[in-house]
């Protein structure tokens, strides 16, 4: 009986045995994040795999585990509580209390975990 991989690559069909194998592959990309509007634990993250070309989503709920904090089901008003709350390429660590916030904690521990490789 074989462990069920993490991800596989539907194109070329590397497995990677986990997250952390994942994440830690100097051979894939993060390239961004595809939000369900009414769900922010339900949106995709989206990274190339560069041998073949591939792009691979992975559902937010499998970094869930990773937050730490709580997750909220709900966003705040982004004109009056957190303008910058939509670009996330800013970096800086949103004040309001909403879904968003997770997704921008996630996006960093990402990129974090990218620029150890």
């Amino acid at each position: 009986m074989t462990t069920p991989a993490f991800k596989v690559c539907k194109f070329c069909d590397h497995r990677w045995p986990s997250r952390q194998a994942f994440l830690a592959d100097p051979e894939i990309d993060f390239i961004g994040y595809q939000s369900f509007v009414h769900d922010g634990v339900l949106g995709l993250f989206l990274f190339n795999h560069r041998p073949c070309g591939t792009t691979l989503a992975l559902s937010a709920k499998l970094f869930a585990d990773l937050h730490g904090d709580r997750i909220y089901e709900s966003r705040d008003d982004f004109e009056a509580a957190a303008p910058e709350c939509l670009s996330s390429a800013s970096g800086r660590a949103c004040p309001a209390a909403c879904e968003c916030g997770f997704v921008r904690k996630m996006i960093g521990y990402i990129r974090e975990r990218a620029a150890r490789v």
